[in-house]
């Protein structure tokens, strides 16, 4: 058998099953009408994040080199990766502001004794404990309030599993190159989405204002464009609506609203259509935006 040569292979096993656990779960809810798909993209938690090209960044570059390091380096034969992964633990957990992440505490005792000690630690605890972190570190407190919004967690506990036979049996620039493609994998149908995006021209009335819309390429040659002839007509080019907002209120606002269709990219024209319209302002832009189904509230 292929899998012999290699070692701890109930990694390998255990990152299918739970790959696959996520995705029956997560395809039967939309199936079976448990909740749609409209509802399920406004709950995920890209809606908080507005840049796709920082995204691409940090999840392909960026985060497969810091969290491979932090998180697998500890199963290399590499002291110093295992003391840096000791030490990064706490300081990725600082930076990111998973504080509730405290609890990881008695892992880092764990690892700690495992280091110094003769006696070493029974190295199912440290693969099963460190993919669970791994998982868990990826959200915020607030996502932990529905099932529906930790589903994938079951998935990233399946990669954390992947990952930690990938390093013992290979070696960590392996395991970096598979975090960062499976990351290019995962945000891989989003962009090919924004980059083709359906052509329909929409448009709604709402309290005496006609508001029209169209979805636009993310990557294109476009300035970002907005134009406001007068009080009551804005014209706006290569905008999201969340950024078109923003431009009627104040910088020290609180904006609880979210993109419902995080990243794409619209022109936006809003007209008056009688003399009983009011002035635009960040109010009437607000209620323009979300009843025309463009952003939602949290």
């Amino acid at each position: 058998m292929i899998l012999q040569k290699y070692k701890s292979n109930y990694l390998l096993i255990g990152a299918v099953f739970f790959y696959c656990t996520f995705l029956i779960i997560y395809f039967s809810i939309i199936y079976f009408d448990i909740i749609t798909f409209e509802e399920l993209n406004n709950k995920s938690r890209l809606n908080s994040v507005n840049n796709l090209k920082m995204l691409m960044i940090s999840a392909i570059l960026i985060a497969p080199i810091i969290e491979e390091l932090v998180f697998r380096g500890y199963f290399t034969n590499n002291k110093n990766l295992k003391f840096l992964s000791i030490i990064g633990l706490p300081l990725f957990i600082f930076f990111t502001k998973s504080f509730y992440l405290i609890i990881i505490i008695p892992y880092i005792g764990i690892l700690l004794f495992d280091y110094f000690s003769f006696k070493k630690i029974n190295t199912k605890i440290l693969f099963i404990s460190n993919a669970l972190i791994f998982a868990i570190i990826h959200y915020k407190v607030e996502h932990f309030n529905e099932i529906i919004t930790i589903i994938p967690i079951l998935a990233q506990f399946g990669t954390g599993l992947l990952l930690i036979w990938v390093v013992i049996n290979f070696n960590i620039k392996t395991s970096i190159l598979i975090h960062s493609l499976h990351n290019l994998i995962i945000l891989l149908p989003l962009i090919i989405i924004l980059q083709f995006p359906p052509k329909t021209v929409n448009f709604k009335e709402v309290e005496n204002y006609k508001i029209t819309w169209n979805k636009i390429p993310i990557f294109n040659n476009e300035l970002t464009l907005i134009k406001k002839p007068n009080d009551f007509e804005i014209s706006a080019n290569n905008i999201s609506p969340i950024d078109l907002y923003k431009t009627y209120v104040k910088l020290e606002d609180n904006i609880n609203l979210y993109n419902k269709e995080p990243f794409f990219k619209y022109n936006i024209v809003i007209k008056k259509l009688n003399s009983s319209a009011i002035k635009l302002d960040s109010l009437s832009i607000k209620n323009l935006l979300i009843e025309s189904e463009l952003i939602i509230e949290n």
